[in-house]
């Protein structure tokens, strides 16, 4: 048994990616005034959409990093983070208690309403009520995908009973 805790790091893949779309789309309007002669009108919209897009990206790389999976002890644990810092948990759920692991991408529904990755590991248990499902959503865009396989062979060695997919 796993002693330490491990911790699922952040990638950073998705942020970098927003970044160059935004250099993109500057750069596109820098040329583009530079060659029609414009830049002197362009001056205040590119500070416009510099500054709104630096407070955009602020946000979601806040909302995005807001939440941690855990694998401490005998639990697993999604935590979310607050702007001033602390942490409560949301899910934890036992290692003895995991029902099924599955590999899962959003359907149209799910992706309109932002509350599950779109592509992700789904590790779910039975409820604290019989009715209940409770689930932890594993990123496999926000967190390292070795990270990510180091979890799934944690899980693995504690149940090797279930089957865990391959990231």
């Amino acid at each position: 048994m796993r002693t330490e805790k491990l911790e699922l790091r952040h990638s950073a893949g998705p942020y970098i990616e927003v970044l160059v779309l935004y250099a993109l789309i500057l750069s596109f309007l820098i040329i583009m005034s530079a060659t029609h002669d414009t830049l002197n009108k362009l001056i205040g919209p590119i500070v416009v959409l510099t500054t709104t897009f630096l407070i955009f990206i602020s946000f979601w790389i806040f909302t995005n990093r807001r939440y941690r999976i855990i694998a401490d002890g005998d639990a697993l644990l999604m935590k979310s983070v607050s702007l001033l810092g602390s942490s409560k948990s949301l899910i934890s759920i036992k290692f003895s208690d995991i029902t099924s692991i599955k590999k899962e991408v959003s359907d149209v529904n799910t992706a309109a309403q932002l509350r599950r990755p779109f592509r992700r590991i789904a590790i779910y248990s039975e409820g604290r009520n019989s009715n209940e499902i409770d689930c932890i959503d594993v990123s496999l865009k926000h967190f390292k995908i070795g990270d990510v396989r180091k979890l799934m062979e944690e899980i693995h060695n504690r149940r090797p009973d279930l089957v865990v997919p391959s990231v």
